[in-house]
């Protein structure tokens, strides 16, 4: 700063640089000194080149490893100045005006550069590509299941499940023992607070107004019982619907590892030896020789379609075949008639001449001696084919101090269990949650016992049968048993009662 009417520096004599104040009658203020033309073009071109620095600068932001190391000598720099007019104790002001200038040149070439470090960083940052899973992951966490709908489906299962016997039930018991157990997905929570009852007693309170349930109040509860349930409810019975077409499903996916199992029980006949002789038979025909199943050719096994076209042939070669009876011969007398030895000192027999084919087909399938084969169905692929009836399968049901049971099952070695008795035992015990164990009877035959813990006999009926509806238990559903029907006996020992 000078004095516009002349005079010395800033601090000149005692009239600080203002002669305005030596006669006390003129004061003018300091004025800025303009800058020529030349020193004004030099500033311009000086900010010009520091401007097209910087720009090479952030032209090269990112990619320039050497771009920390300009900017610390840019600050070093500009300490130096600072300090040069810090020591500089004279000097015009035309110069300390061009070392403001270059301050503050150098100080807005740094704000630049940070300026620029800062919108790289958020251009890089923009540019960055969001993962689309986290989105979705994000958007699965967001749907959730309508905890109002959880509650009713839960609530109308767990109606049908309830059994008559067990009403009135307390509401408590009827919450932990059929409410929660009902739920579609076990995994989800039944969140009573986020729904508008808030709690169990106002929902079925509603419930009860809608005609589902029968509620019985005491002083102290107003739902303290579940008197009834209204089962013909519409509601109900399209629940009821919806669950069985479900099984159905369930049922049909995995039918095709059911029938692969699944076995039934055929009845076949041996024509015994002597009949052979008497009847003078044709030898092929009573050995199969020609039945359509390879595995019973020539092993004596007849089908009943079978054993009547033996004695078919027999009466048409023979000519016995009338209208409608067929004329008994001595052989067929002898083989289908004939008294034993001891009954001949009583009366005298008569036997008959004259019989209708019904009663001779009878009479025959009578004196055939009896075979069965186990077949694996569909298919009718044979397993095993033996002389008698079928093998017994025997459950035992014990009671052991007091109100315990246990129960015992014999015969499933004929039925291939005999390959891997671990295995069956380890299933009983996971799918009834109760100990189990596999003993030798001790009989001279190769047998094996499984012993359960419990009373069992209804579950392991309908799990060996793989038939569902013979037991209400879990632990029957999705059976990969599939014995024959009418091949389970069971019997209740001393002291054990049936289950309802």
């Amino acid at each position: 700063m000078v004095n516009a009417l002349g005079g010395g520096g800033i601090f000149d004599s005692d009239d600080y640089g203002n002669i305005g104040f030596r006669d006390g009658a003129i004061v003018l203020p300091l004025q800025e000194e303009e800058e020529s033309d030349e020193e004004e073009e030099a500033s311009i071109s000086d900010h010009e080149q520091d401007e097209n620095e910087n720009e090479n600068d952030e032209v090269k932001d990112g990619s320039d490893p050497n771009q920390e190391v300009r900017m610390e000598s840019l600050a070093i720099q500009n300490d130096e100045i600072i300090a040069d007019n810090t020591n500089n104790d004279g000097g015009d002001s035309a110069g300390s005006g061009d070392d403001d200038d270059d301050d503050n040149g150098v100080k807005e070439t740094a704000n630049e550069n940070d300026t620029t470090e800062d919108d790289s960083t958020t251009r890089v940052g923009d540019n960055v590509p969001q993962d689309p899973k986290e989105n979705d992951d994000e958007e699965e966490d967001v749907e959730e299941e309508d905890p109002e709908e959880v509650l009713l489906e839960a609530f109308r299962r767990s109606l049908l499940r309830i059994p008559k016997t067990e009403l009135p039930l307390a509401t408590s018991v009827y919450y932990s023992k059929y409410l929660l157990p009902s739920r579609p997905d076990t995994s989800i929570p039944l969140k009573l607070k986020q729904t508008r009852y808030g709690k169990l007693s106002p929902f079925l309170l509603e419930q009860a107004q809608n005609g589902l349930i029968s509620i019985k109040a005491t002083p102290t509860d107003s739902v303290a019982f579940v008197t009834d349930v209204n089962r013909n409810h519409i509601s109900l019975r399209e629940t009821k619907a919806t669950i069985r077409n479900n099984n159905e499903t369930e049922s049909s996916s995995n039918s095709t590892a059911a029938e692969q199992t699944k076995m039934a029980i055929v009845n076949l006949h041996v024509v015994p030896h002597h009949i052979v002789n008497w009847m003078k038979l044709d030898p092929d025909a009573v050995a199969a020789t020609e039945a359509k199943s390879v595995e019973r050719r020539g092993t004596e096994f007849l089908t009943k379609p079978e054993c009547r076209a033996i004695l078919n042939h027999y009466i048409r070669t023979n000519d016995l075949l009338m209208v409608d009876q067929v004329t008994l011969d001595g052989p067929l007398v002898d083989s289908l008639y004939r008294i034993k030895k001891a009954s001949k000192l009583e009366a005298p027999v008569q036997y008959p001449t004259h019989v209708s084919q019904k009663e001779l087909y009878t009479k025959w399938l009578g004196k055939m001696e009896a075979a069965h084969a186990v077949v694996a169905m569909p298919g009718s692929r044979i397993l095993s084919m033996k002389r008698g009836e079928p093998p017994r399968v025997t459950v035992v049901v014990e009671s052991r101090n007091s109100r315990k049971h246990i129960t015992k099952v014999r015969g499933l070695e004929q039925y291939g269990f005999l390959s891997d008795p671990e295995s069956f035992c380890q299933d009983v015990a996971k799918r009834f949650a109760c100990a189990a164990n596999v003993e030798p009877t001790g009989d001279h035959k190769q047998t094996i016992e499984w012993v359960f813990q419990g009373h069992w006999s209804q579950e392991l009926t309908a799990l060996l049968l793989g038939d569902e509806t013979l037991s209400s238990h879990g632990g029957v559903k999705n059976s990969p048993y599939r014995l024959p029907k009418g091949v389970i006996d069971v019997t209740l020992r001393k002291k054990v009662r049936p289950k309802k």
